[in-house]
């Protein structure tokens, strides 16, 4: 039996088509003992690349997960904590050259 798999990393081999979520034509069945070591390998690269993307460490990335209700969920928060820790860097720039130009005076 043929598995389709669908994910952002992989396409048909000569598929043309340019979709977000190409397919690969796998010729294994994964046995039911096997589902949940691929699952915790899938599960473990996606924390991986997203807190690579957002530069957190994976520990943070899996925290967040566990107190909300699904991935998507957890993708949302550590966005929103990207760009909360951009924010306060900014004003935290500006402050310290504020300071900086006023000890100038």
């Amino acid at each position: 039996m043929s598995t389709a798999v669908k994910n952002n990393f992989t396409k048909v081999m000569g598929d043309s088509d340019a979709s977000p979520e190409p397919e690969l034509m796998m010729d294994v069945e994964i046995h039911d003992s096997d589902v949940r070591h691929f699952a915790q390998l899938g599960f473990a690269l996606s924390v991986k690349a997203l807190a690579k993307q957002h530069r957190f460490h994976e520990n943070a990335v899996q925290n967040v997960y566990v107190q909300l209700n699904d991935y998507k969920e957890a993708m949302e928060v550590i966005e929103e904590m990207w760009d909360a820790a951009e924010e306060q860097a900014v004003a935290a720039i500006l402050k310290r050259k504020k300071e900086d130009i006023k000890e100038e005076e």
